[in-house]
């Protein structure tokens, strides 16, 4: 454990991984976790996406989640605390899951060192910006932040 505690960087992208251990918040000095490419799901029946969220968002000291190319139809949030949890998040990559409305990435809102949001893939975004015109409106006038949808051919 005593490695896990230096650890900065985590890598876990294209593992086939439906869960994380509940004291993954433990890695104290971890900065950027790369989850993309998994099987992670908002309907797994094997772990409610909002345990998986709030055990990551005990991670102290991240500040660059990826959790790319999932099937979450949104930032499970309802065990979140704009207080206590993703602290130190700045970088939050949600594109290529799947999430439809913009109430599913309202806790973003709430996360004040948010720099950017990605969404890109999302039916959200390939809605286009009237789906999501609140999301940004927040992200970029009250946050200062970035929202990415970027377009795709």
């Amino acid at each position: 454990m005593y490695i896990a505690k230096k650890l900065k960087h985590l890598d876990l992208q294209a593992n086939n991984l439906v869960t994380l251990p509940e004291d993954i918040g433990k890695f104290e000095n971890l900065e950027e976790l790369n989850l993309s490419s998994n099987q992670f799901t908002s309907s797994s029946s094997l772990v409610n996406p909002a345990l998986l969220f709030k055990a990551i968002s005990q991670i102290p000291k991240l500040k660059r989640l990826n959790v790319a190319r999932n099937k979450f139809t949104a930032l499970h949030s309802d065990m979140l605390n704009k207080e206590q949890d993703f602290l130190q998040l700045q970088d939050l990559d949600f594109g290529y899951n799947l999430v439809e409305h913009e109430e599913g990435l309202t806790f973003t809102t709430q996360i004040r060192h948010m720099n950017v949001l990605t969404i890109t893939g999302n039916p959200l975004g390939l809605a286009g910006p009237s789906q999501y015109k609140n999301l940004e409106n927040v992200i970029v006038n009250v946050l200062a932040a970035t929202l990415i949808n970027e377009k795709i051919n």
